[in-house]
């Protein structure tokens, strides 16, 4: 059933004329924010229980227990899909409707956003474990240890029976260590205190973002924007955003609000600021790597026969400075290459990817004709034929840059912000062997930027609300989510709608 729901809301979405005529615009809103507050409510039991004793949440949200019996987990597959279901749903017809007007007064607006916050940083992290290891990593640095090398405890109170054992190295890079060690420091050792700091302080992440993306759009569009107020209402209906980053604590706003800073900065050829910036984000995770050539062609297009001299002062003091944030960042943590050992290790994990579903599919075939060589052929064969697909997807972009370096061509930033989006996409959808709903939230605050119309409607539209679906599984069979089918789930549902929209957009060169 949920699989069929979904298809229909994905041809919904991705229609050409979706109308929605049954209710109106403060219908839609009063429902999103009930939705919310529910699942807050049904998260406020659980932080009662737990001043009392153990409660084992993560794999058995909305309850404590241990282990559910069977009218539980009935009861608990109907709330899961109800409320993943009412969110994806909402969130994506009040985005469209916020985003053609219909909207209420000034302070409603506001007081709704608030509730909307304070809901998504009330519900309980039950669809990630994350916020748990960041607690575990901010622990070995607040006590002076260096979580890159030191043997740390990895455990987990909140599933049944309760996760133990030692672990090594973070993925990670230093900045956001140094953020889970404040926050430890900050909850004074005591996990259900880290869980809410670092929750409180993604919200202000998400907030703060959201300024800061209405600030640069009004900077670099020519459409009338709206005023902050129903911005605010439109940053409010992405139900991806609030409730990974609020209600799980990913802390990917850490990395994207100086990305945001450094295409502000470049965009009014600030290089000196805008290299230490695109530094700090890399340094709190590595992504931002994979588009900064972007940013290197961005500044050789600055320089002329008749202005080479400002350009290449400016880069040089941006170089200066992001060596200065690099030692300042790595100082105490580094240990040589064996840093980076956790993100090798994980690079080669493939969960609910298109490479996860083309692998496990054919590897008992490779298996049967290669025997011990049959994880060799298949990964050659199948990151190779990812690998051209990402050429297909980002060659007119390819194209285009060489004209640039030849001085043939010339961008405005909102190119260069669509090819930085784009490489993303790519990235992410196709050539990544492991996919979260969460890291969809990476795009938004970039299309978010572009105009706002044919392919990056229906893109914002969809990365803003779909990816919460894959929880509908996922909390369903907790330890199961390895299985092939809920890669399938993924990729049918979440992942080849996003392909789709790519390809047509690909035709057309990126141009609408």
């Amino acid at each position: 059933m949920v699989f069929i729901f979904s298809l229909a809301l994905g041809a919904f979405a991705f229609g050409r004329r979706p109308q929605i005529i049954f209710m109106n615009s403060k219908s839609w809103q009063l429902a999103y924010l009930l939705t919310w507050a529910g699942a807050a409510i049904l998260s406020l039991r659980l932080y009662f229980k737990l001043s009392q004793g153990a409660c084992y949440f993560f794999l058995n949200w909305p309850w404590c227990a241990a282990n559910l019996g069977s009218a539980e987990r009935t009861m608990q597959t109907i709330v899961v899909c109800v409320i993943f279901l009412l969110l994806t749903v909402l969130g994506w017809t009040l985005y469209k409707k916020n985003k053609l007007g219909g909207l209420v007064k000034t302070s409603v607006v506001w007081l709704w956003c608030l509730l909307i916050l304070v809901s998504g940083l009330l519900v309980a992290p039950f669809t990630s474990g994350d916020i748990i290891y960041y607690f575990g990593v901010g622990s070995s640095g607040a006590q002076g240890h260096n979580p890159y090398t030191a043997i740390r405890e990895g455990s987990n109170p909140f599933i049944f029976p309760p996760s133990s054992g030692t672990t090594t190295g973070v993925m990670y890079g230093p900045l956001a260590v140094k953020a889970f060690s404040g926050a430890y420091i900050l909850a004074g050792g005591n996990i259900y205190r880290f869980i809410m700091v670092w929750k409180l302080f993604m919200a202000l992440g998400f907030a703060f973002l959201g300024l800061l993306v209405y600030r640069f759009k009004k900077i670099l569009s020519n459409d009338e924007i709206p005023a902050k107020p129903e911005w605010a209402l439109v940053w409010c209906s992405f139900p991806l955003l609030i409730w990974d980053w609020l209600g799980a604590g990913h802390f990917d706003v850490l990395w994207l609000a100086p990305l945001i800073l450094a295409l502000m900065a470049s965009h009014y050829k600030k290089w000196w600021l805008a290299a230490p910036l695109l530094t700090i984000a890399i340094w709190v995770k590595y992504i931002p790597i994979f588009i900064a050539p972007w940013f290197v062609l961005w500044w050789w297009q600055d320089i002329s026969r008749v202005n080479w001299k400002k350009p290449l002062q400016s880069l040089g003091a941006g170089i200066v400075l992001s060596l200065l944030v690099t030692v300042l960042s790595w100082a105490s943590l580094w240990a040589g290459p064996q840093v980076f050992g956790a993100l090798i290790v994980q690079s080669k994990w493939a969960v609910s990817s298109i490479f996860s579903v083309v692998y496990y599919t054919l590897h008992p075939l490779f298996l049967y004709a290669f025997k011990q060589k049959a994880h060799l052929y298949l990964t050659i064969l199948v990151q190779s034929t990812l690998l051209l697909t990402a050429v297909y997807f980002i060659w007119p972009y390819l194209v285009r840059s060489v004209a640039i370096l030849r001085k043939k061509l010339v961008w405005q930033s909102l190119d260069y912000i669509k090819a930085i989006t784009v490489t993303l996409l790519v990235y992410l959808f196709i050539w990544q062997k492991s996919w979260w709903p969460w890291y969809a939230a990476w795009l938004l605050p970039l299309l978010l930027l572009l105009p706002i119309r044919g392919r990056v409607t229906r893109l914002v539209a969809w990365l803003g609300a779909a990816p919460l679906l894959f929880y509908i599984p996922a909390t369903i069979v907790g330890g199961m989510i390895d299985d092939l089918w809920v890669f399938y789930y993924a990729v049918i549902l979440l992942i080849m709608p996003v392909v789709y929209q790519l390809y047509c957009w690909r035709k057309n060169n990126y141009d609408d």
